[in-house]
């Protein structure tokens, strides 16, 4: 019994932790990106985004939000700040749509590895990646299946997909609306850069 409390506590460490420690590396790397130019703020936003993106603990939300502070305070300037929302959205759903296929890639060429099939959850079988499993094998793009791939674990989802050898095409195009995820999330990072501004802004 007390061996599945600390497997619990540390499951519970790792996934939130794993938040949370992103949250804190995406703040201390907008403080580093202050001074430099937008095309190097947002090659260096990229690859460190899509970093992230591939690491199986780290959910996407939190490089939303750093996207919408880094990248809109970074345009603000030649931009205004709704055409740095704009451009911020534009790049974090771009990130995103590459994650994806880079993410099922990982699937398709270690559909084989124990330790893949362990880090999604279907190898021993957890009852919700079995279940996103279920869904993902439907025929065609179903309401299911595209909820699954907007709202699903980032790195699981994903990578569960290239382990099935399912389409890239058809997983990319029911992941197109992950947009209204990412717009408003980009959008609520920028608003922190208005805060001090007060409660009317022009």
């Amino acid at each position: 019994t007390r061996k599945v409390v600390w497997v619990g506590i540390l499951f519970y460490g790792v996934n939130v932790g794993a938040g949370k420690m992103t949250t804190l590396f995406l703040s201390w790397l907008n403080t580093e990106l202050a001074s430099v130019s937008l095309v190097s703020v947002t090659l260096i936003f990229v690859v460190v985004g899509l970093i992230m993106f591939l690491l199986p603990p780290v959910p996407g939300v939190p490089v939303y939000l750093t996207g919408g502070i880094v990248l809109v305070e970074a345009a603000r300037a030649d931009w205004g700040f709704y055409g740095g929302v704009m451009f911020a959205s534009l790049v974090c759903y771009l990130i995103k749509l590459v994650a994806i296929v880079l993410q099922q890639t990982i699937g398709y060429k270690f559909e084989t590895s124990a330790k893949v099939k362990k880090l999604v959850g279907v190898d021993p079988p957890n009852e919700t990646m079995t279940s996103i499993k279920a869904i993902l094998q439907e025929d065609g793009l179903s309401m299911g299946k595209v909820m699954i791939l907007v709202g699903g674990p980032d790195w699981p989802t994903s990578v569960l997909t290239g382990l099935l050898k399912l389409s890239y095409l058809k997983m990319l195009f029911g992941s197109l609306p992950v947009v209204f995820l990412v717009v408003p999330t980009v959008a609520a990072g920028a608003f922190q850069l208005r805060i001090s501004e007060g409660g009317v802004w022009e």
